[in-house]
């Protein structure tokens, strides 16, 4: 299935790192700004900034919604890699991958069905309001500091407009630096 604008609520950007080791000293409900890695594909020519994101940590050890946020610019396409600037709000309890599976509408996330898929990943307006309630429903109904501000509306995104983004035929990034071989997906701002 190919996504339009229309079928994205919020991005779901991957990393296999714990957020304190993205950002040394990352407490939670503070903010910060990323440029993240990404794959080429055509979703990066429908992304762009004040649309919300979350932060999903794969892996074994507590893989599941960390951060909640907005993209804060477009994809931009630097000699590593292309890359997305973020702001994310790191979530006082993250909302496990297992929580996420047991939630009839939640778990039809690509994300969860194909966790080795594409970077970013997406999730359908009932998919991010299910992520969403989830979230409410651990602080007792009451929207927690994270789901606060203009950037977690739960309405569908306007659609984007930009030129297509390139792309390189195998789907790897054919000029990474080993610098990011531990994480593929993080870049530091300059």
């Amino acid at each position: 299935m190919r996504l339009t604008a229309a079928d994205v609520a919020c991005w779901v950007v991957k990393s296999s790192r714990a957020p304190g080791k993205l950002v040394p000293g990352w407490t939670p409900g503070a903010v910060h700004e990323l440029i993240r890695c990404v794959r080429r594909s055509y979703r990066l020519e429908l992304m762009g900034p004040g649309q919300p994101c979350l932060l999903w940590i794969s892996g074994r050890d507590r893989p599941g919604v960390h951060a909640l946020g907005e993209l804060t610019g477009r994809v931009d396409e630097p000699a590593g890699g292309p890359e997305v600037p973020v702001r994310f709000r790191l979530l006082t309890d993250p909302l496990p991958r297992a929580e996420l599976l047991a939630d009839p509408v939640a778990r039809a996330a690509e994300v969860l069905r194909m966790p080795a898929g594409s970077n970013p990943s997406w999730l359908s307006g009932d998919q991010y309001a299910a992520v969403l309630a989830l979230l409410d429903d651990r602080r007792g109904g009451r929207p927690g500091q994270e789901l606060r501000g203009a950037y977690m509306s739960r309405a569908t995104p306007p659609r984007q407009t930009r030129a297509p983004a390139r792309s390189h035929r195998s789907g790897r990034n054919p000029s990474a630096t080993t610098a990011q071989a531990s994480d593929p997906t993080m870049k530091t701002p300059p």
